[in-house]
């Protein structure tokens, strides 16, 4: 599994060269799923095909959730388009290309696909030839386009959907260079009640109630959300690289940030990460969470950065 699935190992620049298009690929399991419960994230692991074909599936959350981040690592992994990796590129590509994105859709055996949901991604070749490609904030649905949220909605501890989850059996991935990649997962309504099980006992580890926050009138919020607390990197700017980092910040029942934890960053050094905590420490003011009681109390605000030229 560990072997499957190297995804700290240094990516490689080389560059491969583009396959013929294919009809879609369906890839069956080999292993079992894996929950891997950790102090800052849950992961729910499994791997596909065999041989050549051996493609590595990741789906990830670092605190409950609606969304999820996707990591795919397969030799048909690669995006139709250059994708931006986590390592230097010039001036003249960053201007030149898109950032690239690929579709993910829920389905059933024998019934059409859900709503392809266009997630940003960031992506990679590694040394042994496959592609390491991570979608963020992906939205587990069969319903559509996501509704947005009424204002005057009651809040309520986020979860990904069961009733969506439990109605599917693959999740296809569009633009890829060698057509659609489809993973028969199986029923997923086991798997998705152990990552929210999961997601939700994160909040235990970071000393928080989790009775309060079941309930609670109001989360964590930034008092200005449109205010600019975040500079990119002296030095990641020079070189024209690009990162990713999942964050959480600790606010106690003032609304005074208290310490601020990195849960997953990429890039070579630690730059990007230390740029999102100094930004929410020094920079970001917050309103406390609110429990059904109506007293503030000690919670989390959490997100992702994607570092990314425009």
């Amino acid at each position: 599994m560990r072997r499957s699935l190297a995804i700290a190992a240094a990516a490689s620049i080389a560059s491969a060269q583009p396959a013929a298009a294919r009809d879609p690929l369906v890839l069956r399991p080999t292993e079992p799923w894996t929950m891997n419960y950790g102090e800052d994230s849950c992961q729910l692991v499994r791997i596909f095909g065999e041989g050549e074909d051996e493609t590595g599936l990741m789906i990830e959350q670092f605190g409950p959730s609606e969304r999820v981040r996707i990591t795919l690592i397969s030799r048909y992994a690669q995006l139709r388009v250059r994708p931006y990796p986590h390592y230097a590129i010039d001036q003249k590509t960053a201007r030149s290309v898109s950032p690239p994105q690929i579709g993910v859709r829920f389905g059933k055996t024998g019934e059409a696909m859900g709503e392809a949901m266009e997630a940003r991604v960031k992506s990679a070749s590694m040394a042994d030839g496959r592609f390491i490609t991570v979608a963020s904030a992906v939205r587990p649905t069969l319903q559509g386009p996501e509704k947005e949220k009424e204002q005057d909605e009651p809040y309520h501890l986020p979860a990904l959907s069961i009733d969506a989850l439990a109605g599917s059996d693959r999740v296809a991935f569009e633009g890829l260079v060698d057509g659609d990649l489809i993973l028969a997962t199986g029923p997923l309504a086991a798997a998705t009640k152990a990552m929210n099980a999961c997601s939700e006992n994160l909040l235990s580890h970071w000393g928080l109630d989790i009775a309060a926050h079941r309930t609670l009138r109001s989360p964590v919020r930034m008092v200005d959300e449109t205010a600019p607390w975040l500079n990119y990197p002296d030095q990641q700017n020079l070189d024209r690289i690009e990162g990713l980092v999942e964050y959480r910040v600790m606010v106690d029942s003032a609304g005074l940030a208290t310490a601020c934890h990195i849960q997953s960053g990429s890039g070579p050094d630690t730059d990007f990460g230390d740029a999102v905590c100094h930004g929410m420490m020094n920079t970001v003011v917050f309103e406390p969470a609110i429990n059904a009681g109506g007293e503030p109390i000690a919670s989390y605000y959490r997100g992702t950065v994607d570092f990314r030229f425009r």
